[in-house]
């Protein structure tokens, strides 16, 4: 028994000279980390009196008829503006009878008075504002629609303000009835 307590005292004092030979140096560690600071000022974008919920008019047939709706928007960085039917159906349908229509017009006319007759397009106006904005290819000319996205408007930071007319001529014949299409107009933030 003696030699295990000599042998465990011997261990003990070495165990402790060890740990006392440590340099205090290992005890304290340093950390270095870089940190990457990054600020991002996303587009904001503001619609202003966007009026083009409903753009409606009234007539007989045999007449051209149009309505206007006026546009609004604002940004921080540049915008762009789309238009698009919301739908497949680029007609314009009527509501009391669905086999009634108007058919979007072939091509871009420059006036009003060259639609063809039961055909049905739009253009924009007038677009002015802090932003310098411009109409993007021929949009202003009648234009038909479509279903996917036309970009019609590009403006730097600022406002653009300005018209869409909707325009359809109509035959003696047609029929009475509320023709409708939903369009949809998209304002994007650069």
């Amino acid at each position: 028994m003696r030699k295990i307590t000599k042998v465990a005292a011997a261990l003990g004092i070495v165990a402790g000279l060890g740990v006392a030979a440590l340099p205090l140096a290992s005890y304290a560690a340093t950390v270095t980390e870089n940190v990457n600071v990054s600020v991002t000022i996303n587009p904001t974008l503001g619609t202003g009196a966007m009026a083009c919920t409903d753009a409606t008019t009234s007539g007989a047939a045999g007449v051209t008829l149009s309505a206007t709706c006026s546009y609004t928007a604002s940004s921080n960085g540049g915008l762009s503006v789309a238009i698009r039917s919301q739908g497949a159906e680029l007609n314009l349908v009527g509501t009391g009878n669905s086999a009634n229509t108007i058919a979007p017009i072939a091509s871009q006319q420059p006036t009003v008075a060259a639609l063809a007759v039961n055909g049905w397009g739009y253009r924009v106006s007038g677009f002015t504002g802090t932003g310098s904005p411009t109409i993007a290819g021929n949009a202003d000319r009648y234009t038909p629609i479509t279903a996917t996205n036309v970009t019609v408007i590009n403006a730097s930071a600022g406002t653009a303000a300005g018209d869409f007319v909707f325009s359809a001529r109509t035959p003696e014949t047609q029929a009475p009835d509320t023709y409708t299409n939903v369009v949809t107009i998209t304002t994007t933030a650069n």
